[in-house]
């Protein structure tokens, strides 16, 4: 299970991302669709940030993403 902390257009054909994991990870990507369809897309540049989240994320949606990718049903 995971929960999307962001996920916004980065560029024309391009969107960034950050997921956070049931088992306590996070994870940067980026979903590419240069040429293609956007549904045709490609994730890419994925990768483990779980030791250094982007400061693009607070802590606490860190967290509020954490107990929802766990299926938690309160949130602080």
């Amino acid at each position: 299970m995971s929960a999307l902390i962001e996920f916004f257009p980065d560029d024309a054909s391009f969107q960034y991302g950050v997921l956070a994991t049931a088992d306590g990870r996070v994870f940067q990507f980026g979903f590419d669709y240069l040429h293609r369809f956007e549904g045709d897309g490609i994730f890419t540049e994925w990768r483990d940030c779980s030791a250094a989240p982007p400061a693009i994320c607070s802590d606490e949606d860190i967290e509020v993403a954490f107990r929802i990718a766990r299926n938690e049903n309160r949130a602080r």
